[in-house]
């Protein structure tokens, strides 16, 4: 088991349009940056589950057979309010035929290993202790940022689970034993080892992470990074654990609150007399990020102090302008009250802005043709990361402006949308 530990090998950075960041940027250790857009997201912010987006149950039906759940899923356990899906498992004996088709007697099998053995599950007709609520995508995706926020129940015996299914393989960005709030358990299950597990893991997949602190009764967002050879787990955007692992086909994405059996059993025990039901599995948004294809071309654009924008330069992939006076060397002058550097990454969809020295604060703005004020932003710190694969073609101003110093650096977008 490891403790969580804040980490600088990756950064995330989010920026927000509207009420929902449209990209995400990923700042990895040898200062290569990638961006993500957003390609589907569900925010709840509707009455009723969309059905042509989500189903209610598996796509083979109302249970998973192997894990010796006590559930039963119900479309009448999925609610959403406020802008949250809530999934709600309830203390209801409930009987039923796992396949209507088939007779009550009928002893069913699976492959519970993925190893091509029939394993014996039961017979047919079965009682189940509980019902409880699930969502399972009809859109698949390959490749990506898998993010969801949501709030974990309190208690013995609830097993709520946020995950990545192939029908082949999964992904298991989260699932938790919810009478222990300080730990999370990640896996991933078939696909191929690559190589041995990361630099940031003690655990491989399969174990826990001890939380730096519980997360009973708060939000907290997790996340996976699923490339071609790689696999990686966020909780609240901090990198937690790698797998170098191939899955190479579409997986949906399921949450599910399932309530588990007996011992042995990795979730078990099931609930006691001081669990409480209904108990609700509260989610506030699914998002999915996937590689950004657009080619961004920028210019910086040869400005005149009486003529304004002039003529443009050529295509930069990456150039620096220091903010110092025209009429000193910062090096002599200690009224400077602004020093640092601007760096273009027009491949990456990125400006980057690094003050290294700011003596009365600095505040930066970014403006369009028409004056309108897209980004302000105060007291900017190092390696302030500013996006720019969301603004349209045309030119801009990128000001700093600090009490006594202002430097403005002009320049100009237009764009190849390859998807």
């Amino acid at each position: 088991m490891k403790k969580l530990l804040i980490t600088l090998t990756w950064l995330i950075s989010i920026h927000q349009v509207g009420s929902q960041p449209a990209c995400v940027v990923l700042l990895q250790k040898n200062n290569h940056y990638v961006q993500l857009k957003k390609v589907w997201s569900d925010e709840f912010n509707h009455e009723g589950l969309d059905r042509d987006v989500w189903r209610k149950e598996y796509p083979w039906g109302r249970v998973l057979l192997c894990n010796s759940e006590q559930q039963l899923y119900s479309p009448e356990n999925i609610g959403i309010s406020e802008g949250k899906l809530n999934l709600i498992a309830r203390n209801e004996p409930f009987s039923l035929r796992v396949y209507p088709q088939l007779e009550d007697s009928a002893v069913l099998t699976s492959d519970c290993n993925y190893d091509g053995i029939q394993d014996t599950v039961g017979i047919n007709l079965r009682t189940f202790s509980y019902t409880s609520g699930m969502v399972y995508s009809k859109p698949t995706f390959k490749y990506g940022l898998f993010e969801s926020r949501f709030k974990i129940p309190y208690g013995q015996g609830l097993w709520p689970a946020f995950w990545l299914f192939g029908h082949k393989g999964e992904i298991d960005v989260c699932e938790f034993r919810c009478h222990e709030p300080d730990k999370v358990h990640f896996d991933v299950h078939q696909g191929e080892v690559i190589a041995d597990n990361g630099p940031m893991m003690t655990e491989r997949p399969g174990g826990w992470i001890k939380l730096n602190s519980p997360v009973k009764d708060i939000y907290i967002s997790m996340s996976v990074l699923w490339e071609e050879n790689k696999v990686t787990w966020f909780i609240n955007n901090i990198p937690a654990a790698v797998e170098y692992h191939r899955f190479d086909y579409p997986m949906s994405v399921v949450a599910n609150l399932a309530i588990p059996g007996n011992c042995p059993n990795l979730f078990c025990p099931g609930p006691d007399e001081n669990t409480v039901f209904p108990a609700v599995f509260s989610l506030d948004y699914f998002r999915v990020y996937q590689q950004n294809n657009d080619t961004i071309r920028l210019r910086l654009i040869d400005r005149d102090s009486s003529a304004g924008f002039d003529t443009l330069s050529e295509i930069i992939p990456v150039q620096h302008k220091k903010f110092l006076s025209k009429e000193r060397k910062f090096e002599k002058d200690k009224e400077t009250d602004i020093i640092g550097k601007i760096s273009f990454y027009p491949d990456n969809q990125i400006i980057v802005l690094d003050l290294f020295q700011m003596k009365a604060g600095a505040s930066v703005y970014l403006t369009n043709s028409s004056g309108l004020t897209l980004l302000e932003e105060e007291y900017p710190g190092r390696n302030q990361s500013i996006n720019i694969g969301m603004l349209d073609e045309g030119e801009y101003l990128l000001t700093v402006r600090g009490r006594k110093n202002n430097f403005v650096i002009p320049f100009s977008i237009d764009r190849d949308t390859k998807n």
